[in-house]
């Protein structure tokens, strides 16, 4: 299975540009986009705000790119439905959506998993 480290992104990277490399469309990026607001405070939180409103045209930080190939492939195993039940209802699946885990991955090697490579 082809990865790629998630450091080699640039420090905030377009929604295009991760669509690019996790090779999926732009609407799949905007729709785990708003899975993730919906669901995981520290996703949102991760925007710049202005009066205490999230930008989120802005560029996604690396924890952002994390989360929404996470989302991505957590898509290939459950319906969007299920995948919001359980980031809303069950707290060890959610945690694993975490800033703190992803600190701790991140002093490893974190990675994201190109769409291609689910279908292998």
């Amino acid at each position: 299975m082809k990865t790629f480290d998630i450091a080699l992104l640039e420090e905030l990277t377009t929604k295009q540009d991760l669509a690019l490399a996790l090779d999926i469309s732009i609407r799949s990026i905007h729709s785990y986009d708003t899975i993730a607001k919906r669901n995981l405070p520290e996703y949102l939180e991760d925007y710049p705000t202005v009066r205490n409103k999230p930008i989120t045209r802005h560029p996604l930080t690396r924890f952002q790119c994390w989360i929404l190939g996470k989302i991505a492939w957590h898509l290939r195993l459950f319906s969007v439905g299920e995948l919001t039940y359980f980031l809303a209802e069950n707290y060890e699946f959610a945690v694993k959506f975490s800033k703190e885990e992803f600190k701790n991955l991140n002093k490893a090697q974190v990675t994201l998993y190109s769409h291609q490579n689910y279908e292998s």
